[in-house]
């Protein structure tokens, strides 16, 4: 049986767990608890409350005709609220951690960023209602050599770095082994666990139920493997 939709913290351990084989989740109780996962995670990475949340899993973007590049986003999370400008957020787990696919990813996240603004404003619609673009890359490596638990990065002028110039557009990269900076509490944890996930580990109510739904998927592919022995 194939396995079909990823709760988000399950897609952030299991791609860092399963290099050597992906798959697909298919657990109903796990479709039925994505947003709840969802918005614990992004409460951990920005330490607020997201109650307006729309999440999609494995989000696809075709090219505009056969042989242009398309992308799949594993969790797409749009954030609508009355007075603040829409949000969307892309979370990425990723294990690409060649020389080249390293070198290359800030291009990939500016291809991302460019294919989900592409689909972020109707026709005949203002600029100003573009929406904001978030995507978070969960790394087991260090992209950027200098040890930091978190990259926050924004376009600036490159003249006068302190020039106001927001376009709504941040790609922030977490780094599961690093030890410089200093992010809340909440997220440091949150990094140890995807480093080292373990019962030990999850040291607080969110993080003891990502560690319930961890023991699930791992119930599920034990019996999966055992049934396909038996055919």
């Amino acid at each position: 049986m194939l396995l079909t939709c990823f709760s988000l913290c399950v897609i952030f351990i299991l791609h860092i767990w399963e290099t050597s084989r992906p798959f697909r989740l298919s657990i109903p109780y796990m479709n039925r608890k994505i947003r709840v996962k969802s918005r614990k995670i992004l409460k951990i990475i920005f330490g607020r409350s997201f109650p307006r949340l729309v999440v999609t899993a494995q989000k696809f973007y075709y090219g505009a005709h056969p042989l242009a590049h398309g992308s799949i986003l594993d969790v797409l999370l749009e954030e609508n609220g009355d007075t603040t400008q829409a949000t969307v957020y892309d979370a990425e787990p990723d294990n690409n951690s060649g020389p080249d696919a390293v070198k290359a990813l800030p291009r990939r996240m500016r291809f991302y960023h460019a294919k989900i603004d592409a689909h972020s404003l109707q026709a005949g619609q203002d600029y100003n209602n573009l929406k904001n673009v978030i995507t978070i890359m969960i790394l087991p490596y260090d992209a950027f050599g200098q040890d930091r638990m978190i990259y926050t990065m924004k376009n600036r002028c490159i003249e006068d770095p302190n020039l106001p110039y927001e376009d709504g557009a941040a790609t922030i990269y977490l780094y599961t082994k690093g030890t410089k900076g200093c992010p809340s509490k909440q997220l440091q944890e949150f990094l140890n666990y995807m480093e080292n996930t373990c019962p030990a580990n999850a040291v607080n109510d969110d993080l003891r139920d990502m560690q319930h739904m961890v023991d699930l998927v791992k119930q599920d592919m034990e019996v999966s493997t055992a049934y396909m022995r038996l055919m």
